[in-house]
């Protein structure tokens, strides 16, 4: 069977022009928590799991440490007044 025989969805063309121009650039970022190389079009780092945020996005990078400290103080606090009104009750 020649390659005009075969059916459309079957034809593989290769990558487009875009895919080649696309994988064709260097790694060239780097995951900001490992330092590690990483492929500037990824959004978590392969190898540490951290998001990558983009140079010109320093403000989203900023976001997600306060976030995070604000979840584990509130925890923390929670913790403290359900362990202090269980002494209470146990009394």
């Amino acid at each position: 069977m020649s390659r005009r025989d075969e059916p459309f969805e079957e034809r593989d063309d290769g990558p487009s022009a875009e895919d080649i121009e696309r994988f064709s650039r260097p790694v060239d970022a780097r995951c900001q928590e490992c330092g590690q190389r990483v492929h500037e079009d990824v959004d978590i780092c392969p190898h540490c799991r951290a998001f990558i945020f983009p140079d010109d996005a320093p403000a989203a990078r900023s976001k997600v440490r306060p976030l995070r400290t604000i979840f584990l103080l509130a925890l923390v606090f929670i913790v403290l007044v359900l362990s202090g009104a269980l002494a209470l009750l146990m009394r």
